[in-house]
């Protein structure tokens, strides 16, 4: 059963001073620390049309290994065959027209923990550039512990009140409860769930604890899900924004959706944020998502080279005061040119 619920008042909520919040031991290649609230990919899905078979996708897109993907013996979405991954939800479907469908990779929450503890995404991210991936889905999330600036009873509140500015047309608030009356569930939507992007506030708490799962703390999570041309374009945000994933999603959150101090002013464009809404977003600026169509050749290989690369090469250069090891790695990695990379050599020398 769904309802509208009007919820008791949370002691808890407006946080004065983010730097009392707990560090929550997350891995760091996975989550990054945003005033005070932790950011992470939390889904993933794109299209390959350059490769046919689907090892070259899990070799040097995944840059997994083939040998740990079985075959489901079924298909899905169009496609005729599926594989899994046996260490984590990564799947590959395939077996349909390659120029019409091409080869897609869906990647859970749970697959994308187990993926960037062995690809770090910014590599992944590269791949994309590189064999031309097409980032039909991504979903960032961004959780708030302890200290709640909003639950989305709260979010409902202020729409109640017309103290919202947004881009979003739509929202909604929901609350699931049992036949015996125990909420189970608690969530606001800003925009619709089939546009190229909405937003969904939920309490995470409660949704763990629906599932037997205990939790000690408050939580609530954001959660940003980007399709079609929208997922393309943050993907490459990322990538230029060096993977501060707090910051992207604050950044598009508050370009789409602001909480307003109450004023008499006529002029709702003058109104000025929430305090509290400010403390929630920082400094950030907000984010107008463009589709980048970057060109794939040896001067992007350079770029992300030197964006991505060279502070790690520069500290290895520094702690052993050599070249030799740097060298010698360049040297040794040669085998894994592929014809993709044999094409961009011959291109840039032609001139």
């Amino acid at each position: 059963m769904i309802e509208r619920w009007a919820e008791a008042p949370h002691t808890n909520r407006g946080v004065e001073n983010t730097e009392v919040f707990e560090q929550i031991a997350f891995d760091d290649l996975l989550k990054n620390q945003y005033n005070g609230m932790i950011g992470s990919i939390d889904y993933l899905e794109f299209t390959v049309f350059n490769f046919s078979n689907p090892n070259d996708v899990i070799n040097y897109i995944l840059e997994l290994d083939p040998v740990d993907f079985i075959d489901l013996e079924h298909g899905g979405g169009g496609y005729s065959k599926m594989w899994r991954y046996t260490g984590g939800d990564i799947r590959i479907l395939h077996g349909a027209d390659i120029e019409k469908m091409g080869i897609h990779v869906t990647i859970t929450a749970d697959g994308c923990k187990v993926l960037f503890a062995k690809t770090l995404p910014s590599v992944l991210f590269y791949n994309f550039v590189e064999y031309n991936a097409n980032v039909t889905r991504i979903d960032l999330a961004l959780d708030n512990f302890d200290d709640i600036y909003y639950y989305p009873s709260d979010l409902d509140m202020y729409v109640n009140n017309s103290l919202v500015s947004s881009r979003w047309r739509s929202c909604r608030f929901m609350h699931e409860k049992t036949m015996q009356g125990v909420i189970t569930g608690s969530t606001f939507y800003l925009g619709s769930t089939s546009s190229d992007l909405f937003c969904r506030i939920y309490d995470k708490k409660l949704e763990q604890q629906g599932k037997h799962i205990d939790v000690d703390r408050e939580w609530v999570r954001w959660e940003l899900v980007f399709k079609r041309d929208r997922a393309q374009a943050v993907f490459i945000e990322l990538l230029n924004n060096n993977f501060q994933l707090g910051e992207t999603f604050v950044g598009v959150l508050t370009n789409y959706f602001n909480i307003l101090e109450p004023s008499t002013d006529s002029n709702r464009s003058r109104w000025m944020f929430d305090k509290k809404w400010q403390r929630f977003i920082g400094e950030v600026k907000p984010i107008r998502l463009y589709r980048v169509i970057r060109e794939r050749n040896l001067d992007t290989i350079k770029m992300w080279v030197v964006k991505q690369v060279m502070p790690s090469l520069a500290t290895i250069l520094q702690a052993e005061e050599s070249l030799d090891w740097i060298v010698s790695e360049i040297f040794a990695n040669q085998y894994r040119i592929n014809s993709h990379h044999i094409h961009l050599i011959n291109e840039y020398r032609a001139g």
